[in-house]
């Protein structure tokens, strides 16, 4: 997968890959990219926030929060 945003002149790039036991299972991706642009101009403030939760984290069965 792979996720983009453009803010003025800069530009933000993420990749997500999964190994290929997971992909053979069919097991979905556990990782998550947030970004948001707060202000104009040069000083705006560019806000990156990037999760990935393991594989025991909660709300992988069911029930979880």
């Amino acid at each position: 997968m792979l996720e983009g945003a453009r803010y003025g002149t800069l530009t933000l790039r993420a990749a997500s890959l999964r190994g290929g036991s997971a992909r053979y299972r069919g097991e979905p991706r556990r990782d998550a990219l947030f970004a948001a642009r707060f202000g104009t101009g040069d000083s705006a403030l560019v806000l990156v926030a990037v999760a990935k939760r393991t594989a025991g984290g909660s709300g992988d069965a069911p029930g979880g929060a």
